[in-house]
């Protein structure tokens, strides 16, 4: 009988160590994990229609996407930022389009959207409505840094060396929060937003509920929006 109970300490010894190895090395085996409440690595943006939520990792596939639903006015396709994102590389287009026939949101969610550095940010056939969600937030992520450089061009935080070379030099500096749209270097007309001529309204239609459009730059006119409209 003693020896039992020896035993059956040494067990009970045993198991407590067992459960204190497991806290240690951060095992739940009795619980399962909690699923994922944010993207997948490498989704960059999102779109919500008809209760659905689909997320991608270009900007491309989502505007793909967006133009095969039948979008209206009173039922639009929400496309949201994820985070900041650069136009034109890893295969993507070079600009964000919103097509002829289609309704569209698009919810800067407090990032950052660079152009390509070739041509507008943005053009627009159809019927879209800019806003930022994060216009208000505290957190780090939705908190941009600019420089003004010498041609008065606002210059946000790339995070590369050079940027904050320049940035730690300027005089003119400053933060934004929230959603931008920056980095439009167009040739002709309209380096941030360029509303088309053509499309089923007669051109396309922007609503500016938020979002800063900044940093854009145009040689022949209409840096940040440029509307295209027949006059004649």
């Amino acid at each position: 009988m003693e020896t039992l109970r020896k035993r059956n300490k040494i067990l009970l010894f045993v198991l407590a160590a067992l459960c204190a190895l497991s806290l240690i090395l951060g095992v739940t085996a009795l619980a399962p994990a909690p699923e994922r409440a944010f993207a997948e690595e490498g989704d960059v943006i999102e779109v919500q229609f008809n209760g659905e939520t689909t997320t991608y990792t270009t900007v491309k596939d989502a505007l793909a996407y967006t133009d095969e639903q039948e979008t209206s006015e009173q039922n639009r396709a929400v496309i949201k930022l994820l985070d900041n994102y650069v136009l034109g590389a890893n295969g993507d287009d070079s600009w964000f389009e919103v097509g002829s026939d289609t309704f569209a949101t698009l919810d800067l969610n407090g990032y950052i959207l660079w152009g390509s550095g070739s041509g507008f940010v943005i053009r627009v056939y159809g019927d879209m409505i800019l806003k930022d969600s994060q216009s208000e937030s505290t957190a780090e992520e939705h908190q941009h840094n600019y420089y003004v450089d010498e041609s008065g061009l606002w210059m946000f935080d790339d995070g590369s060396a050079e940027w904050q070379a320049a940035y730690d030099a300027a005089e003119n500096k400053g933060s934004i929060t929230g959603g931008i749209i920056t980095g439009g270097d167009s040739s002709n007309y309209g380096g941030g937003i360029y509303l088309g001529l053509y499309g089923a309204s007669g051109g396309g239609i922007l609503t500016m509920n938020g979002g800063t459009i900044a940093g854009n730059q145009a040689e022949w006119g209409g840096g940040g929006v440029f509307v295209n409209r027949n006059t004649g």
